[in-house]
């Protein structure tokens, strides 16, 4: 579960530039900044949301209270039981907080919120990167899937026309066949004549000196 103590986005703030550093292990431990009370210490004592999760001042109660005020007494019990100060920090630090999970990232000590931001940049950067190659490869098995299916249909249409060509080829041949005359060459036609119509012509001897028949 997120939790402000856990979280590398618990800021203090830097009283000499105001800029956000880390809330060191002694801070999340104890809820002080130093050796309380320390005015000459160089963070301010309220916690802060780097990303703006939550607004821990407006939870602790002193949206309205300066710091100067809460240092205003130098005597620890005094500060601490008019103020609740530093059980009421670690107590909101320690609360769940199931509307911080995708804001939160783990602390990892010696880096600033800042740097904490840019590893939760580089981390959902390269959750994407992995998704976006997830699905451009998803993509291209799909287009792979279907270009193969194309492929195999149009084989089986190439097929097909290749076998009707061929049966086209065959019937014309053997019709074309069918209407030509059949020659057999071991043929050979009889006539039959009757009898009566066959004409017979007689030879004479010749009587020439020859011996040669004459007609």
């Amino acid at each position: 579960m997120a939790k402000c103590e856990t979280c590398g986005f618990l800021a203090l703030r830097r009283k000499s530039d105001d800029a956000l550093v880390e809330a060191n292990d002694n801070y999340r431990k104890t809820g002080y900044t130093g050796h309380y009370p320390d005015l000459t210490h160089p963070l301010h004592l309220l916690p802060l949301c780097f990303a703006r999760a939550c607004n821990l001042q407006a939870e602790l109660g002193w949206g309205t209270f300066s710091e100067s005020q809460a240092h205003s007494a130098f005597d620890a019990q005094t500060t601490a039981a008019a103020f609740g100060y530093p059980n009421q920090v670690l107590s909101v630090l320690g609360n769940d907080r199931p509307q911080c999970e995708g804001k939160w990232v783990h602390w990892e000590q010696g880096f600033t919120p800042k740097e904490h931001r840019e590893m939760l940049d580089r981390k959902e950067m390269l959750k994407w990167q992995k998704e976006r190659e997830e699905s451009d490869r998803a993509f291209q098995e799909k287009e792979a899937a279907e270009n193969r299916k194309w492929r195999f249909r149009e084989f089986v249409v190439a097929v097909i026309g290749v076998i009707v060509l061929i049966v086209i080829t065959m019937t014309a041949a053997f019709v074309q066949r069918g209407e030509q005359p059949i020659i057999n060459p071991t043929f050979s036609p009889t006539i039959n004549v009757p009898p009566s119509q066959i004409i017979v012509q007689q030879t004479q001897p010749s009587t020439s000196g020859t011996g040669a028949p004459q007609p």
